[in-house]
């Protein structure tokens, strides 16, 4: 199983990083690789989400059922995609009233040895995702 751990100090609230992260379906403006964001369902603790990926003509989807604890984290586990297996966690933890860290953690398993390259588009979306988000960030903060 791929494991990505990743996380950096920002210049904004860790209420209004939580608020962007849950934004699912304002993802397409920023991810240059996400083609559509849907958030299916809704609920008192979290969200179904579908994300479309089209990154260098290769184009799959998946979706995930979220679980928020608001301003602190959101839980990330595979309901249907080219994975085998998909479970996550971002974490927002103030260091100040205007400042936080994020974290993001993914651990994720290929379905098939064929889908090698949905894992490595998958693979360079996930290192750079904390980059994007804070890019974001910077711009609307």
């Amino acid at each position: 199983m791929k494991r990505v751990s990743r996380s950096a100090i920002v210049e904004c609230s860790a209420g209004k990083f939580y608020e962007l992260v849950e934004a699912i379906e304002s993802y397409p403006q920023f991810l240059p690789w996400c083609a559509g964001a849907k958030v299916l369902e809704t609920r008192p603790d979290g969200k179904t989400a579908r994300i479309d990926i089209d990154y260098r003509g290769l184009r799959v989807h998946f979706t995930t059922d979220n679980v928020h604890r608001a301003n602190e984290s959101i839980a990330i586990a595979l309901r249907d995609g080219p994975f085998r297996q998909l479970q996550g966690e971002w974490r927002f933890a103030a260091l100040a009233p205007d400042s936080c860290k994020v974290s993001l953690a993914l651990a994720y398993e290929i379905m098939t040895p064929l889908d090698l390259l949905v894992g490595a588009v998958f693979g360079r979306i996930t290192n750079t995702l904390i980059d994007s988000f804070v890019r974001r960030a910077d711009a609307l903060y």
